[in-house]
């Protein structure tokens, strides 16, 4: 509480001196309790884009409370190291540290292909180098299921105040999106869909805790629950609806039979409340592939993708250059609609022509190790369970919803991302530990 009023008095402060004893004060608690400092990175995601203004630079809540909290854990562990104390932190390898490695240097290549450098440089730090920080001080300052589960309770608390918010200005009709006979809410974001990919992330974790846990903290996760579930609804994202139906499959078929019995009767309560929605043009005109349909637009905007990618099949376009080319050489003359499209709605596309051939391997790489992880799970203990499910219900949603719209390449999404990646550790190298203790080494 003390550490979220010190990061509100940086971010409302009016004058600048005020802002700076507040991140000072979050900066000399945090070395204290750096775990509970870390924990408010995910649950300031959805502020990313109301940036603090600082002289002339403009840093977002996020990248302050990681920054800040990774300037206190390396003081902490340099007064542990003068007083002779055990460190707050171990440097441990991770299951991630190979494919980790080939992002971080696709990243880096991708900028000798670059056109617009400084552009490159920004999506480098903001979506590629720190949310790497960020799963790296996770694995190492909560390596176990009950710490890594607190960083997720993060996520939920940040999404769940994000939701109601939006259900908020749908209920006021303040700040909602009129369009194809729906009101949409986008809370702070500047899309509905940006929203509902945030809420998709969220939702599993908050699905799996309410069905695992007990007591008052099952209520917590239910109550983030209806909040995220309703407030994806109001988005009105049909790839948002998809993604997120795909997660909580995912948790339900992990908690067996009865689990997915039960999930698919209120699912199918929930289709026949929702039979109304399918005649709504929001809704119908994701059947028609013609005109000026999302489906027909999506399908030139993949064709162009296409053209850039037999341009430059090997390297890609660098980071964050995709709609400066994509309004200048390759918009096709039926798409001039919308010639400010700023990625190609499709994980595959993205992932390789932003970061090139290595960077679509390291994405690969990356979900495999992380599919190996989050099954992988010794003992049936309620924390592990809940990480490990809620994450694979995540990434699902991350896939399913990223097939049609972004997936990483956002401040909030890229930090889910790697959260979910910390999560799965958490789980299997406990998991990796009381094997060991039970059946001892493997020869």
């Amino acid at each position: 509480m003390v550490l979220g009023a010190c990061l509100a008095l940086y971010a409302l402060a009016p004058a600048l001196s005020l802002s700076l004893v507040g991140a000072w004060a979050f900066f000399l608690l945090a070395i204290w309790r750096p775990r509970a400092a870390l924990v408010l990175v995910p649950a300031t995601l959805p502020l990313y884009l109301l940036p603090r203004a600082l002289g002339s630079l403009e840093i977002s809540l996020p990248e302050t409370t990681l920054l800040l909290s990774a300037a206190a854990i390396g003081t902490r562990l340099l007064a542990d190291r003068l007083r002779g104390a055990a460190p707050v932190l171990r440097l441990r390898p991770t299951p991630f540290d190979g494919p980790a490695a080939l992002f971080l240097a696709a990243a880096l290549l991708s900028l000798l292909v670059t056109q617009y450098v400084r552009l490159s440089l920004r999506e480098l730090r903001t979506v590629i180098l720190e949310p790497l920080l960020f799963f790296y001080l996770a694995a190492w300052l909560a390596p176990q299921p009950r710490q890594a589960r607190r960083l997720v309770e993060g996520l939920l608390i940040g999404a769940a105040g994000a939701a109601l918010l939006g259900l908020g200005q749908y209920a006021l009709n303040v700040g909602t999106t009129e369009i194809e006979g729906v009101r949409r809410v986008s809370a702070l974001y500047q899309s509905p869909n940006n929203l509902a990919l945030l809420l998709g992330r969220a939702l599993p974790f908050a699905l799996a805790g309410a069905l695992l846990l007990g007591g008052w903290r099952r209520l917590g996760y239910g109550a983030a629950f209806v909040a995220l579930a309703l407030a994806d609804a109001v988005t009105f994202s049909v790839g948002g609806w998809l993604g997120a139906a795909a997660g909580l499959a995912v948790v339900l078929l992990g908690l067996g039979r009865r689990a997915l019995l039960w999930g698919a009767l209120a699912a199918a309560g929930g289709l026949l409340a929702a039979v109304p929605l399918l005649q709504v043009e929001r809704v119908v005109s994701h059947l028609n592939a013609t005109g000026a349909s999302t489906t027909f637009v999506r399908l030139q905007l993949w064709q162009a993708s296409l053209a850039m990618l037999r341009d430059h099949p090997i390297l890609g376009i660098g980071l964050d250059n995709f709609l400066y080319l994509y309004r200048q050489e390759y918009l096709p003359p039926g798409a001039s609609a919308e010639p400010n499209l700023s990625h190609p709605h499709n994980l595959v596309l993205h992932f390789w022509l932003a970061l090139g051939l290595p960077g679509l391997a390291a994405f690969l790489w990356l979900l495999w190790t992380f599919v190996r992880c989050a099954w992988r799970r010794a003992t049936a203990s309620l924390e592990q369970r809940l990480l490990a499910l809620g994450a694979l219900g995540s990434m699902a949603d991350c896939v399913v919803h990223g097939l049609g719209d972004n997936s990483y390449f956002l401040v909030d999404l890229a930090f889910c991302f790697w959260l979910t990646l910390a999560a799965a550790h958490a789980a299997s190298r406990q998991a990796s530990e009381q094997e060991v203790q039970e059946h001892g080494p493997a020869p």
